[in-house]
């Protein structure tokens, strides 16, 4: 036995268990008025915006497996010839198809001599599967005017049979004459779930900027122009437009850049301007001149991207500038550089350069963009090549390697060097990944895509150097080569594609036949209280009703040692809900790692983090009940429905991301709780099958043995190192201790935790399983090595000894039954040994 030192250890254990609600005592005292499992004990008040929801965008991809489409810029009589040539749209299909290079039936893509100048993907009639969409010239008696093909997929042959039939073409014919170039971008600018094409389109002397609806999908769709109260068309002056889409004030609908002016030269100033424009639901209202650009430039490009870790997009501009004349071999050549500069804006705080960086100045005779895009063109895309979870910058590095004229040759040739320019705003960092091959340039394209379903961005890069590969029909045919970056510093060859000599690639990248997974918004998003969580669930003491014994030294407990700072740390993490009936597996196949890493990023980025933590540092029991801690995580529901999946069937389900934002911990009697929470969750009857006050109704010490046979658990040890100890005659108490130190190695912890929920409903929903984000579990529970359990059983009065001794011993274990959440238990054997029993 031991004396009343544990007093002061109890008395602590009491005031600190009081602070996590409910009962903690050494002695049976009411329960506080508040603690009721439901969500008002929280006081959680949602501090984002009402259309907040933690994806950000309407429609957002959550899995895929990207395709990219290749349309080469060429002229008219070259695009009608030859029929047994491979056809000019070439298509790059995802890891989930055999054959990575697929010839595909061009169909009206090639009619009337369309030269495509740009590229971008959308989904433009709100099916869920996006679409490639390229814009450019198309010839008339007239001059040029403006074109756009769509190309999209036959489901209902095959992912990879892109047949003229679901190969689209349209040309607004409202569409003036005298068009010299064409950019496009597509995004969701009214949050309505489908895109809207935005046109820069390019005149000698000024661009128009164009937002553009399809409002009917019957083979032929109809675009028309949004106009009237929501936008008309705006006009600028000079013949440069850029333009590129982003999200940068934390609503569901999308903002513009917009780059217009014109360009610069040798000693030419440009006025390269651009501009931000607020979305169709504020009337695409102007909101701030972002840069305006007066020194020898000849050329701008833009990526929007998420460079600084904060949810909003920022806004990173490609340049072009004229530097100097060079002789190379008596001839004159003009030398450029490259440069960049990053901007942040924010609502009411306007715009700040992030950084400037001069990055690549080329050696004459320099690749020089085309300051229109007819025919040479880079592309500046944002990535997260490096797999941080924050873009970077990425274009095409071109520059001389060689120049020589061969033997028997007066002709200069020219060879070149070019690679993937990587930079990081914040950082500042630069990377050069080498795609040198040697030979002529004609031009070159990026496309980012994830092709095998990993998360990660990749990019693909198209390049016309041109190469001779293998013979057709019409002899000697040139080939493009394509190669995959990776990483910053890591390419692959990714083979050849089918050009000509004065091909330029023009590419879209994305998940063109709806194999990932695409959900969308619905706008409903509630709190929510999942059933608890219990931890632990500590056994009454044995002790014996009417006698006399020192119950106030009664009672079971955990705490942790000064070298920890909490026993029991529970980790929730960010979940995500199905329409009963189906599986994770319906929506992402094999990927849901890649789903996961999304939705997990996304969270992260948006609110800050992606679990909550809740933590208990001691908690003592009454003498005179079962006691049970549990833990409450109330979450944030955001329902979106599925727009596409890997099973067509799950197209058109809900699914919901359950964010979870504030925490508590409980302390009840396990009666109390079991009062208070639906039978599913009520605590069985089986866990302590004594009656309380009786030392010979708990369980033997064999039977608690045989239990840990079958179980993870620990059995304690007396004062001296016994199994139990014998309840002593006095006035003090007998100590029976379980140190997960001695049982656990240097460093390890103990866990325990639930991967898939079960069913739940709210109001009329239906949720089938429910799977985490977070290292695969949607909570786990971790006990500290450091964690030390006891058991306290007062000194018998002499006078009652000899009737009522008994010896006592404790067990700790983790329940985990099939359906039910996992917990640990202390529980108790007892030997009677009196006369009375």
């Amino acid at each position: 036995m031991r004396t009343q030192a544990l007093l002061a250890f109890f008395v602590t254990a009491l005031l600190a268990s009081c602070g996590g609600g409910g009962p903690g005592s050494t002695t049976t005292t009411p329960l506080p008025a508040d603690d009721n499992y439901d969500q008002t004990v929280f006081g959680y008040t949602d501090p984002n915006p009402v259309a907040f929801h933690p994806l950000g965008r309407k429609t957002s991809s959550l899995m895929q497996l990207d395709e990219a489409m290749v349309f080469f810029n060429r002229t008219a009589s070259f695009a009608d010839a030859a029929a047994a040539l491979p056809g000019i749209l070439q298509l790059r299909e995802d890891t989930q198809q055999d054959s990575a290079q697929v010839p595909i039936s061009t169909g009206s893509m090639a009619q009337g001599g369309f030269i495509p100048l740009d590229a971008c993907t959308g989904d433009l009639d709100g099916d869920g599967v996006l679409e490639a969409i390229f814009t450019g010239l198309v010839p008339s008696s007239g001059g040029n005017y403006m074109g756009i093909r769509v190309s999209k997929p036959d489901l209902s042959a095959s992912s990879t049979d892109y047949s003229p039939a679901a190969t689209e073409e349209y040309s607004y014919n409202a569409w003036a004459t005298g068009v010299i170039a064409v950019h496009c971008a597509a995004g969701d600018l009214d949050a309505d779930g489908t895109d809207e094409l935005i046109l820069m389109e390019s005149f000698a002397d000024r661009t128009t900027l164009h937002v553009i609806k399809q409002f009917d999908d019957g083979g032929l769709p109809v675009f028309g122009d949004v106009s009237g109260d929501v936008f008309s068309s705006i006009t600028f002056i000079g013949p440069i437009g850029r333009v590129a889409v982003g999200q940068f004030d934390g609503d569901d609908a999308l903002e513009l850049v917009v780059s217009h002016g014109t360009p610069g030269g040798k000693g030419v100033p440009a006025s390269l301007i651009t501009d931000l424009y607020d979305d169709l639901n504020s009337g695409m209202a102007f909101l701030e001149q972002i840069a305006n650009y007066t020194g020898f430039d000849t050329a701008i490009e833009i990526a929007v991207g998420e460079f600084d870790g904060d949810p909003l997009d920022e806004i990173t501009l490609g340049l072009q500038t004229w530097l100097s004349t060079e002789f190379i071999f008596n001839g004159a050549y003009e030398n450029y550089r490259t440069w960049t500069n990053a901007y942040d804006w924010e609502p009411g705080q306007g715009s700040s350069l992030i950084r400037a960086t001069a990055h690549d100045t080329y050696n004459p005779p320099n690749w020089e963009w085309d300051a229109i895009g007819q025919r040479r063109r880079e592309r500046f895309v944002a990535a997260d090549l490096n797999e941080d979870g924050i873009d970077e910058v990425c274009w095409l590095h071109v520059t001389l390697s060689n120049a020589y004229v061969p033997f028997n040759s007066s002709t200069l040739q020219f060879e070149w060097y070019f690679g993937l320019r990587t930079w990081q705003p914040v950082s500042g960092s630069t990377t050069l990944t080498d795609l040198s091959a040697g030979g002529p340039y004609n031009g070159g394209d990026l496309a980012v895509v994830d092709d095998d379903g990993s998360g990660d961005d990749d990019i693909l890069a198209t390049f016309s150097m041109p190469e001779t590969v293998g013979n057709l029909p019409d002899g000697t045919y040139a080939y493009a080569r394509q190669a995959l970056i990776s990483s910053p510093g890591n390419a692959t060859f990714a083979g050849y594609i089918a050009s000509n000599s004065n091909a330029v690639p023009i590419m879209a990248g994305g998940d063109f036949d709806g194999e990932g997974m695409r959900v969308s918004y619905t706008g409903v998003k509630y709190q929510y209280l999942p059933d608890p969580i219990p931890i632990v669930l500590l056994a009454a003491p044995p002790t014996k009703d009417g006698i006399g014994q020192n119950t106030p030294l009664t009672g079971s407990s955990y705490s942790v040692s000064d070298s920890a700072t909490e026993a029991y740390t529970v980790n929730t993490s960010t979940s995500i809900s199905l329409t009963l009936g189906f599986g994770i597996e319906a929506l992402a196949g094999n990927y849901e790692a890649s789903l996961k890493g999304t939705v997990k990023a996304s969270v992260d980025k948006s609110t800050g983090r992606s679990s909550t933590l809740t933590t208990s540092q001691v908690f003592s029991g009454a003498y005179d009940a079962n006691s049970i801690v549990f833990e409450g995580t109330l979450h944030t529901l955001y329902e979106y429905e599925v727009v596409s999946a890997v099973d067509p069937a799950a197209v058109g389900t809900t699914v919901s991301i359950n964010v979870p934002v504030a925490t508590k911990v409980f302390k009840w009697t396990t009666d109390y709780y079991n009062q208070n929470v639906d039978a599913k969750n009520q605590i069985p009857a089986d866990v302590f099958p004594q009656t309380i006050g009786d030392p010979a109704t708990y369980p033997t010490r064999e039977s608690l043995l045989n239990l840990l046979a079958s179980r993870e658990g620990w059995e304690g040890r007396g004062e001296r190192g016994t199994n139990g100890v014998t309840v002593g005659q006095g006035s003090g108490f007998n100590s029976i201790k379980l140190s997960l130190a001695n049982v656990l190695s240097e460093g390890q912890a103990y866990a325990y935790g639930v991967e898939v929920s079960t069913e739940f409903k709210i109001g009329s929903a239906i949720f089938g399983s429910s799977v985490g984000v977070s290292n695969s579990y949607l909570y786990e529970v971790s006990v500290a090595r450091e964690t030390t359990y006891e058991g306290a059983i007062g000194d018998i009065a002499a006078a009652d000894w000899a009737d009522w001794q008994y010896e006592a011993g404790m067990v700790v274990y983790t329940r985990a039954e099939a359906g039910k959440k996992p917990f640990q238990v202390l529980q108790y054997w007892t030997n009677p040994l009196g006369n009375g029993y």
